[in-house]
């Protein structure tokens, strides 16, 4: 019996297909244990031909094809008949998996005795997502999470094939049957006993393209309601209110929230009134049929009032209150980064601004908190649905790191601190702020440990990026961290790193200088420079110390140094008391002038460059390659006459220097 089945279903994937099979071949559980099953929905290109010739060349891939059914769902069901693999994974027909993920994946689904295993899921576009969900391995998250345990609700995850079996779940067929993995995946809750999560080994990336772009519905069209009544009456039989509260309540409550408030609200910002009625005569049946108006109260803060508006019709109050709340988001900054010890230390500075940058607004009443909102909304929503005391307590940050190419993001140990405070005159845009009116802010202090950075692992990727999933009123945004840190530089037992500002003024770190450089980043003590004869025609051995470097451990870096005559360099190359890459020139002088070997050292004696040069008297330009990358420097050597009896040294030139390339 094969471990795992991976079912494809295709519709003109295009190159993706390619993309789908050679992460197959990539993965470390053997080929001859899973097999990959793809079933054509009756694709009207070469589809069929280009599946025949993946068949034909793999020994594990096994092709279907059927007549076109409109949707994925019915090829998905083909697949789970034609699964010979204890477990079956569902893919898209243009995504990927990382190299571990069906070992990984099965290995633990198998030790927990899983009917459904969430493995972790990345997005290509969208750096937070599953954030929160993929905290750490859970080997049964039911009984704790309930249904939230098969968050996000995507396909992507490892069903027991005799458990779909048994309890025929399958998904619901027919043209454009939207949210059919909701459907499937509600079905599968309601008949599992064991859901397991794996958050520590990345297993699916979705790769997102405007091809496999399914969001073409939304609140103006007829059909998204239609479909969106047939899924309330789904989970109204499905998960009985006896048997099934919890479930029942959490799974309407969130498609109000997000499928009818959410959408409703963003389509508010678009032109266009004649959608308006009927959208309001469906929404209101199904307020009447399955979310009456205590519903309203248990939305997040920033949803109550927005569906208490809608329930009642006042679009012109709705479209007023959102013009107010108009990009709300919390963006983090940070207030210091550093190294501590092995660890990058970060602290930033929370706050909740609008997209005009106007600050979110809380007032005063008594003990007791509430948003400030037009007063025609207040004179019209409860004051219940304004109050956000007790949410404002539940207010965080949590930072991530994501690998730049590979797609993964990986939560960090977070600490959160909330600061209520007034709103000043600043904040109030230079007038006289209000004296109940106060802001909310969330100071936080996040380290990455290289060697266990990425969900107990080491970060192995050369660039990741630093991101805040910000919370505030149930609500959260993942966005980039604001900073103007200066480089932060370290060599740690054998690796390189420089946490630095981008291009973007975001926080990055280059584990591999790849754009940027130690030596670039550090501080030349030229004073400090010793230079020892190391045999004949001008041979020295040197010792250059770096300051600004923090170090752990024994690394040594083998590179290379080489010199070129002063002036010879084009004018255009800048120089400056630190050592800058120069795009496109350094590299070539160094393959011209012959280099010497060198090492970017760091120990308990700090941080150094050891290498040797040759050279006659005269003056040179130095140029140091470490990891590939050319780093021409501000420095000079002095080689002078031997009659002199002085030994060569490095002087700082003293044009004023640019900044460095590639910073991305």
């Amino acid at each position: 019996m094969k471990k795992v089945s991976v079912v494809v279903p295709a519709y003109c994937p295009g190159e993706g297909i390619n993309r789908v099979v050679r992460s197959i071949e990539k993965q470390t559980l053997p080929q001859d244990e899973f097999e990959l099953i793809i079933v054509d929905d009756g694709s009207p290109d070469d589809t069929w031909e280009r599946l025949q010739a993946i068949r034909d060349s793999h020994d594990n891939v096994r092709i279907e094809r059927i007549e076109n059914s409109g949707w994925p769902s019915r090829p998905r069901n083909v697949g789970i008949d034609m699964a010979e693999g204890e477990y079956v994974l569902f893919m898209d027909h243009d995504d990927a998996l990382f190299e571990d993920g069906l070992r990984a994946s099965y290995d633990f689904a198998k030790a927990n005795d899983a009917d459904v295993l969430s493995p972790k899921e990345s997005k290509t576009s969208d750096v937070g997502w599953g954030i929160g969900n993929y905290s750490g391995n859970i080997d049964n998250a039911r009984p704790t999470r309930g249904v939230g345990a098969l968050f996000p609700m995507m396909p992507h995850k490892f069903y027991r094939t005799a458990f779909l079996r048994d309890h025929r779940i399958r998904f619901p067929e027919g043209r454009r049957m939207l949210w059919e993995d909701v459907y499937f995946n509600i079905s599968a809750y309601k008949h599992a006993q064991v859901i397991s999560i794996l958050s520590e080994t990345p297993v699916y990336l979705w790769v997102e393209t405007e091809q496999n772009n399914s969001a073409t519905y939304g609140p103006r069209d007829e059909e998204f309601w239609q479909k969106l009544r047939l899924l309330y009456d789904f989970i109204d039989r499905e998960l009985p209110a006896e048997e099934f509260a919890a479930a029942r309540g959490s799974m309407m409550r969130h498609q109000y929230n997000t499928r009818i408030v959410g959408r409703f609200w963003r389509e508010l910002a678009q032109p266009g009134e004649d959608w308006i009625d009927m959208a309001l005569g469906h929404l209101h049946a199904l307020q009447e049929r399955y979310l009456p108006p205590e519903v309203d109260a248990q939305m997040p803060p920033l949803t109550r009032p927005r569906a208490h508006l809608l329930r009642h019709g006042r679009i012109d109050l709705a479209r007023r209150l959102r013009a107010e709340e108009n990009g709300l988001a919390g963006r983090s900054r940070t207030s210091e980064v550093s190294w501590d010890g092995e660890a990058l230390t970060i602290h930033t500075t929370a706050r909740w601004s609008t997209a005009d940058d106007k600050p979110l607004v809380l007032l005063r009443r008594g003990d007791r908190l509430v948003r400030s909102v037009p007063d025609d909304v207040a004179a019209v929503v409860p004051e219940a649905y304004l109050d956000v005391t007790d949410e404002i307590r539940k207010a965080r940050s949590l930072l991530t790191v994501r690998d730049r190419k590979q797609k993964v993001t990986w939560e960090l140990p977070t600490d959160s601190e909330i600061v209520v405070e007034p709103l000043n005159s600043e904040d109030a845009g230079g007038n006289a702020a209000r004296a109940d009116a106060v802001t909310v802010t969330v100071r936080a202090t996040a380290t990455v440990d290289l060697r266990s950075g990425a969900g107990g692992r080491p970060l192995a990727g050369p660039l990741w990026d630093f991101h805040a999933k910000n919370v505030l009123l149930g609500t959260s945004l993942h966005k980039s961290v604001l900073t103007r840190t200066p480089p932060q530089v370290a060599l740690l037992r054998g690796r390189s790193a420089v946490a630095y500002t981008n291009k973007s003024g975001h926080l990055s770190l280059d584990l591999a200088q790849k754009v940027r450089s130690v030596v670039a980043d550090a501080t030349a003590q030229v004073d400090g420079a010793r230079f020892v004869p190391a045999g004949r025609g001008g041979l020295y051995r040197f010792d250059l110390p770096l300051a600004g470097v923090r170090t752990a451990g024994r690394t040594a870096l083998v590179g290379s140094i080489s010199l070129s005559p002063a002036g010879s360099l084009p004018a255009r190359v800048a120089l400056s008391g630190r050592l800058h890459t120069v795009p496109k020139v350094g590299p070539v002088l160094h393959r011209a002038l012959g280099a010497k070997p060198a090492r970017l050292v760091g120990d308990a004696d700090g941080a150094r460059i050891e290498g040797l040069v040759r050279a006659l008297p005269g003056t040179y330009h130095v140029a140091f390659r470490f990891q590939g990358r050319t780093v021409v420097s501000p420095l000079l050597l002095r080689v002078p006459l031997r009659a002199a009896g002085r030994t060569p040294r490095f002087e700082l030139a003293d044009s004023p220097g640019t900044t460095t390339d590639g910073e991305r």
